[in-house]
């Protein structure tokens, strides 16, 4: 009898610059007029075709609007302000609920002063539309520390806060003693808890003071990330506690990067963020789906420039597009603010390809009949095919769900079989490395 084989294919990942979609900055000669060298743009998040982008420049500060597509100005911003008041600025960062809720905290430097007022309280207010009038969404008056907390430098609101989210704000101790601390709010069923939880975590660099966090899932007891300027990578547990071995190395995501960003698109699994100062202030997508520790570039946005931006101040948005047939056709935008130098648009990942300026034979239909893995589900054995020439040190690598590698094999030859008699049932990932090119899928075990 003949077989029929369901065959998987694997989207192409070369390691190269990226398709911009457009570039306003010091590098390119069009700054944004409203954009000084001051440091007064500090905080950004995305939705879809937007852009927001909080500019201290005013009195209150203003969530400016950008148009996604084409990155010009939007014909009017945020536009109402009302009760927004507190803490040593009003407004430093935004987010983007995925229910299209803005939200936006102040900064607060040396808060939690007793009685509290508003200039010892961190604040997150929340519009329902660029037009609505604000409310105060959740806030944080420090009643359960008896140190001074810095607040607001960055946060990050993660899932959608009419259903379920979580809701990050994280700082360093400023009085009595030096620690870091991360502040929680769990969102469920819409509503927001009413008391954060505090969690401590071990020490960082003492001058540290931009503390990004990203949750690795929605609930109470889901790890979470954290990257704070100047330091590596850690992943933590639900109580603060360092999860071993569980960092991106430093080649792949250096010390001078802050706003990171976790998600999962269909099969693949990102973590991206912003680097600062030199010759960065720029985005870097990374792929971590078999692991942390064996993460790899996948692509960086264009620098924006070099002006001195000693604050390490900017942010990263995301547009995420998923391909909902087989989990790896996924388009990936990334909206970068670099303090003091601009902003940008740059489709890091096009129909599950890495988009490489020049190349003028892109197409995601080449790209992803380079490789093929087959039968999926697979008993014994199954097979990689790969289209293209077969680099000397080719190789297959399987790893489990934990990260953890469990298997690898020599590719020699265009159509390879790879023996997994040895491996229990269940769900793996084959990493495919051919050169230049990095290939990806799951692969089910029976």
């Amino acid at each position: 009898m003949k077989k029929i084989y369901l065959v998987l294919f694997l989207a192409s990942f070369c390691i190269g610059n990226a398709q911009i979609n457009w570039k306003r900055s010091v590098a390119n000669g069009n700054l944004p007029a409203w954009m000084a060298t001051a440091n007064n743009e500090r905080g950004t998040a995305a939705l879809n075709d937007k852009m927001y982008v909080v500019s201290r420049a005013t009195t209150p500060p203003t969530i400016r609007v950008i148009n996604g597509v084409d990155g010009t100005d939007a014909a009017a911003n945020v536009s109402n302000y009302t009760g927004v008041i507190g803490g040593n600025v009003p407004l430093n960062d935004v987010e983007v609920s995925a229910n299209g809720a803005i939200l936006a905290c102040n900064l607060m430097v040396n808060g939690y002063v007793s009685p509290a007022n508003d200039n010892s309280t961190f604040k997150i207010y929340k519009w329902d539309s660029e037009t609505a009038v604000p409310t105060l969404y959740t806030s944080y008056n420090g009643s359960s520390l008896t140190e001074q907390v810095r607040l607001g430098d960055t946060f990050s609101v993660t899932g959608d806060i009419s259903s379920n989210a979580v809701i990050f704000a994280a700082g360093r101790t400023v009085a009595p003693t030096t620690g870091f601390r991360v502040i929680r709010w769990i969102v469920t069923g819409g509503a927001v808890e009413t008391t954060p939880t505090v969690i401590t975590i071990p020490a960082l660099t003492a001058s540290t003071t931009i503390v990004s966090v990203t949750p690795l899932g929605l609930t109470a007891t889901s790890r979470f990330i954290v990257k704070a300027s100047g330091n590596l990578m850690t992943v933590h547990n639900a109580d603060g506690s360092v999860v071993p071995g569980e960092s991106i190395p430093e080649a792949v995501l250096p010390k001078s990067a802050n706003d990171i960003r976790y998600f999962e698109v269909g099969l693949k699994k990102y973590v991206a963020a912003y680097l600062y100062g030199g010759t960065n202030e720029l985005a870097k997508l990374i792929d971590v789906t078999t692991g942390f520790a064996s993460a790899s570039t996948v692509a960086v946005t264009p620098a924006l420039g070099t002006v001195s931006n000693g604050n390490t101040s900017g942010g990263i948005g995301l547009k995420v597009v998923p391909d909902l047939v087989d989990g790896i056709a996924n388009t990936i935008t990334v909206y970068t603010l670099a303090g003091n130098n601009g902003i940008s648009g740059t489709t890091l990942v096009k129909d599950g390809v890495t988009v490489v300026l020049g190349n003028k034979d892109f197409s995601a239909a080449n790209a992803r009949k380079a490789t093929k893995i087959f039968p999926n589900p697979a008993r014994n054995e199954f097979y990689i095919a790969i289209d293209t020439d077969i680099d000397k040190d080719a190789q297959a690598y399987i790893y489990d769900i934990q990260g953890r590698q469990v298997k690898s094999a020599k590719i020699q030859d265009n159509v390879q079989t790879i023996n997994i008699q040895d491996l229990n049932a269940g769900e793996y990932v084959v990493k495919v490395v051919n050169g230049s090119i990095n290939n990806t899928a799951k692969l089910l075990k029976k």
